[in-house]
């Protein structure tokens, strides 16, 4: 049987909006959000995908894998994340 996921909101209540917007999810196994163990929780982020060309100005090319991407969120969106 396959996995059935939950997906929580964590974004900062003051950073949430109606349209699309960068934000921050909680990616758990259906009914174990928040996980259980810490260590095996995992977060989904939305936020704009930099470029080749962004991405190798920030000398991060070489951090880079197959098949990640590197993606740009307002700061506050994070640093926020404990208000909840």
């Amino acid at each position: 049987m396959a996995k059935q996921y939950e997906l929580k909101d964590r974004t900062p209540e003051s950073m949430r909006c109606i349209a699309s917007c960068d934000r921050i999810y909680e990616l758990c196994i259906m009914g174990t959000c928040p996980s259980v163990r810490e260590h095996e929780g995992k977060y989904i982020v939305i936020g704009k995908s930099l470029s080749q060309a962004e991405v190798n100005e920030l000398g991060l090319a070489q951090k880079v894998s197959e098949g990640e991407a590197v993606i740009e969120v307002p700061r506050r969106l994070i640093d926020r994340m404990k208000e909840k």
